[in-house]
């Protein structure tokens, strides 16, 4: 997976994402925060990154030039990119709605 290029595809549909996860999210005008215990997926428009955290530990981070993985280890990487993939898929939407 081409990290850089799946963070610049999650920040330029901040605002598609936004309108979507309203009500499923914590939204506000620079923030995404999306919960799936025992995770969160923190997207920030303004700083330009995707921060994925456990309650105790950053996992990892994604920006435009790549990925910083800091305590992730192998799964939790691979439910990092499941999240990637749905947050930039166009079926968006129905992954969203069969989640809840």
């Amino acid at each position: 997976m081409d990290w850089g290029k799946t963070c610049s595809k999650i920040l330029n549909s901040f605002q598609l994402l936004k309108q979507i996860l309203e009500g499923r999210a914590e939204c506000s005008d620079e923030r995404i925060a999306i919960y799936d215990p025992p995770y969160s997926i923190e997207i920030l428009k303004n700083e330009g990154l995707v921060v994925f955290r456990t309650d105790s530990e950053e996992l990892a981070v994604l920006s435009e030039k790549g990925i910083d993985v800091k305590g992730a280890n192998d799964g939790d990487l691979e439910v990092l990119k499941d999240w990637c993939i749905a947050l930039t898929a166009l079926s968006f939407r129905r992954y969203v709605a069969r989640k809840n």
